[in-house]
């Protein structure tokens, strides 16, 4: 991975381990929950945190990774995309919010609060003309246009698109709204 930061490497042929790094430890399941990933371009992978919202880049061919993307106070990092210019759409779960992290520089190019109802902003799909946020607690998805180049459109053109006719929403049933359980130890604990 380019620029500094700590990194780590997956080993073995079968069972991928991490090999702990000392100065690093935010790969330990008490602050680092992953939950969604995306790939992007060069084999690398991103993966966002329940837990503290970090965004970080996985080499799938070295097991090298690297803190891309500091979270927000009380914002997880839940569904990802990234499209082919390196904008990352990061899905906030019960926050509400949305937002857009340029990966190579890690700052974060859009904020978007979709909604101050009770939600679950869970995923992001990319069209052509929009990323549409899926919430998984009504019945709507939450549009921000794409401009010229794929540029973000600002919070004041996000659009709301109701889900309606054959749509039926029903309570969540996911693991989502499961208790959170405790996670099995990594291998270096």
């Amino acid at each position: 991975m380019r620029g500094g930061g700590s990194s780590c490497k997956l080993t073995g042929r079968s069972a991928p381990r991490l090999e702990r790094v000392p100065e690093d430890p935010c790969w330990r399941v008490a602050c680092f929950q992953p939950e969604g990933i995306t790939i992007g371009r060069h084999t690398t992978a991103y993966l966002g945190s329940l837990a503290d919202g970090d965004i970080y880049a996985v080499s799938l061919r070295t097991g090298e990774y690297k803190l891309i993307s500091k979270g927000l106070p009380n914002s997880p990092s839940v569904g990802l995309k990234i499209d082919n210019r390196g904008h990352l759409f990061v899905a906030g779960g019960p926050t509400g919010t949305g937002r857009v992290i340029d990966v190579r520089t890690g700052d974060i190019i859009r904020n978007y609060t979709f909604t101050t109802e009770p939600s679950f902003i869970n995923d992001v799909v990319l069209t052509r003309d929009y990323a549409w946020f899926t919430d998984s607690q009504q019945p709507q998805l939450y549009g921000v246009p794409l401009g010229r180049g794929g540029t973000p459109g600002g919070s004041a053109s996000v659009v709301t698109l109701p889900l309606t006719g054959d749509w039926q929403q029903v309570e969540a049933s996911t693991p989502m709204a499961l208790p959170r359980r405790r996670i099995a130890r990594p291998c270096w604990s």
